[in-house]
């Protein structure tokens, strides 16, 4: 340390000069040695706080007492009875020749590396900030394309669905075909049936099926216009996103496998245990997770289930369609095919009926020829070849017997009775035949009808087994009506 200058004696005898003269130089030395301190202090100042204002009340030597406190070192004890000492925690440079250790100074005054210093600060916010937008982008584009793709199959479903419509409509159209084809039947074949009663079964089946195919269309139409509004909002704000990243170098799909925020990258999973430690990021209008990614998140985040109940329910009624529609679809072509039997079972039995009708009608017919002849020789000869019948009652051998009074024959009055007999029988076999033929003529007529009845059966199966078919559209249905 310097030493200790001697102060002046201003009254001493030694002195040459005058004392004016002398005390105007030591005032301007007294001024450049408080101004010298005075500079010190306010460069030593400038490197730590300023110290708390002082009591007047309090010693200094008290103050630096408890100013140095918290800087010495800690004594410890250890095992083995030895003393161990430990400098305080924090910052700051530990002086170990006096046992302290100052906090950390700090400059009240830019330094020369305070550009750089303010650079590198500014290059680590602008990079964390760009990190976060990369991972906000990240997270919007996984949800875009979770919502992309639950559209498109929706989409791929909605499209089986109307085409499972369609073909519901093209039963409703063969099922009326076939109720008007039926109408062509003569009336005996007019008669209600169980054909008829299972035909309306499947009209009224298929008209409920078809409003609640189209009802099912209808919800999922709005679920996929909403998807698509969703996308494109959630497009846009990845976008607005990405502006600031074009200096980072890595993949959206890097960033989320780093990412390690699972419970909210993910539309289609429950939140998972780690959202404590990774919680969503608190929206803020001026940071990288902007409110409005947090309202489009969240309108996915909701709008993600919805559409996966929608394409749950479109897939469970679809295959519900498809089933009743098959089932009765089965049943009709089953009662149909049972009606053809029954049908033709009908149309034997008339034919046998009819082979014997002919018999009989042949059989009755050459019984009046016999009896007509029988008619004809019991009024006498007609013909050269009844001249050796020997029945006229004025033969010789009656004109004989007659010469005596009461020798009346019954001979003339039992012929009587006899032609009266045979024009009865005559007469009946003349209205037998006519009751047999116009049965014969009804049982043709019945076998005309059932046999058109079974042609028209046949055409509707047909019919149905033609539109029926998987290649056939409800459009060539129409087109096949219309011509």
């Amino acid at each position: 340390m310097p030493r200790a200058k001697k102060p002046l004696d201003l009254e001493s005898e030694d002195w040459v000069g005058a004392p004016k003269w002398r005390e105007k130089i030591l005032k301007t030395a007294q001024e450049a040695q408080s101004l010298t301190e005075m500079c010190g202090q306010r460069a030593v100042a400038m490197w730590h706080p300023k110290e708390p204002p002082r009591d007047p009340t309090v010693a200094r030597r008290l103050i630096r007492e408890a100013q140095l406190a918290p800087w010495r070192f800690r004594m410890q004890l250890v095992k083995g009875g030895g003393m161990m000492e430990t400098p305080p925690r924090g910052k700051g440079v530990t002086l170990w020749w006096g046992k302290i250790k100052p906090p950390q100074w700090k400059s009240r005054m830019p330094l020369p590396l305070l550009r750089d210093m303010t650079t590198l600060q500014t290059s680590k916010q602008i990079h964390a900030y760009a990190r976060e937008c990369r991972l906000v982008a990240a997270r919007l584009n996984r949800a875009g394309d979770q919502v992309n793709l639950k559209m498109r199959e929706l989409m791929k479903q909605r499209q089986s669905t109307d085409h499972t419509l369609s073909i519901v409509r093209r039963g409703i159209l063969v099922n009326q075909q076939c109720k008007q084809l039926r109408t062509y039947r003569p009336r005996s074949e007019k008669v209600p049936d169980q054909v008829d009663e299972i035909l309306e079964k499947e009209r009224q089946l298929l008209l409920k099926l078809k409003r609640k195919l189209e009802q099912d269309l209808g919800i999922s139409e709005s679920v996929v216009k909403d998807l698509a509004k969703c996308r494109s909002s959630l497009e846009s704000c990845c976008q607005q996103r990405l502006l600031v990243v074009e200096l980072l170098n890595k993949s959206l799909e890097e960033v989320l496998g780093e990412a390690g925020r699972k419970s909210w990258l993910f539309l289609s999973r429950p939140p998972s245990p780690w959202q404590e430690i990774n919680p969503t990021p608190t929206a803020n209008p001026l940071g990288a997770y902007t409110p409005e990614c947090a309202v489009i998140l969240d309108t996915a985040k909701n709008l993600y289930p919805k559409a996966h109940d929608v394409l749950k329910q479109l897939v469970k009624n679809q295959a519900l369609v498809k089933t009743q529609q098959q089932e009765i679809y089965k049943q009709v072509r089953q009662k149909l095919t049972q009606k053809m039997k029954e049908t033709m079972m009908l149309k034997e039995r008339l034919n046998v009926s009819s082979g014997l009708m002919r018999g009989t009608i042949n059989q009755s017919e050459k019984f009046k020829e016999d009896l007509e002849q029988t008619q004809g020789v019991l009024q006498g000869p007609m013909t050269v070849n009844y001249l050796e019948t020997r029945e006229k009652l004025t033969r010789p051998m009656v004109r004989v017997y007659q010469r005596h009074v009461g020798t009346q024959l019954p001979e003339a009055t039992r012929l009587a009775q006899a032609s009266q007999k045979l024009d009865k029988f005559l007469t009946h076999t003349n209205q037998d035949l006519e009751k047999l033929k116009a049965t014969q003529e009804h049982l043709k007529s019945c076998m005309s009808s059932k046999q058109m009845g079974y042609d028209v059966d046949y055409a509707v199966l047909r019919l149905r087994q033609h539109q029926n078919h998987p290649h056939m559209t409800y459009e060539q249905a129409q087109r096949l009506v219309h011509n």
